[in-house]
């Protein structure tokens, strides 16, 4: 019985794209120094520029990590689609759903994934043209063979915190993340090796936090 690991790495729009959806920044009303103004409005087009990866609206999907657990195998995959990201996402949902009409299958485990990664593939989906399987969501509610282990580890409380994958995967006495995917994007056009090893330590990561928390077994 397969189960998959799936973690997506994002990355701002292209800055023309992104300048296109930039709103119209105003300083505090109680500055009048025309330097301190300035200075407040460059510091809000800078956050926003730094933000953009996180949101579906300025950002973009250039990598999903996939591992697939089979006992003691697991076998990884990058989809990437060559730079094309409506390519990207045909073939990740192409992906999941081969996984899901072939039982007996197992769970997809994400960390953050019910409020970060799958919402953002729907998104990018919809704001693509690509077709979002129906099996996917229904109404409120993800597919049930989705497990997030956020919220496994949260049970029930959403005021919980995990201290992030990393936190919570050195609680377990685990080495934790080796970097940071703010700048993925960055590192994925700089140094192709180095983005993809980061991606598949999340993705083991991500499957020796569920083998601990009994969501795949030991």
């Amino acid at each position: 019985m397969t189960s998959l690991i799936l973690d997506i790495e994002t990355g701002s729009l292209p800055a023309l794209a992104l300048a296109k959806l930039m709103p119209e920044f105003t300083a505090a009303k109680n500055l009048k120094d025309p330097v301190k103004v300035a200075e407040a409005i460059e510091a809000k087009r800078a956050a926003f520029v730094d933000d953009a990866a996180l949101d579906a609206l300025t950002g973009r999907i250039v990598a999903v990590g996939i591992l697939a657990v089979d006992g003691d195998t697991e076998t990884p995959a990058i989809i990437h689609g060559d730079g094309d990201e409506a390519a990207l996402l045909r073939e990740t949902w192409h992906t999941l759903t081969a996984w899901h009409d072939s039982p007996p299958s197992g769970v997809m485990v994400t960390y953050n994934g019910h409020s970060f990664d799958l919402p953002y593939m729907v998104r990018r989906s919809w704001l693509l043209g690509v077709p979002v399987p129906l099996w996917v969501r229904r109404g409120r509610y993800w597919c049930d063979s989705f497990v997030d282990m956020r919220e496994v580890w949260q049970c029930g409380d959403r005021t919980a915190s995990t201290g992030g994958l990393d936190g919570l995967g050195k609680a377990f006495g685990l080495p934790g993340k080796n970097g940071s995917g703010k700048h993925f994007a960055a590192l994925w056009d700089s140094d192709r090796a180095a983005a993809e090893t980061y991606l598949l330590n999340d993705l083991k990561l991500t499957a020796a936090i569920a083998r601990k928390m009994g969501v795949l077994p030991l």
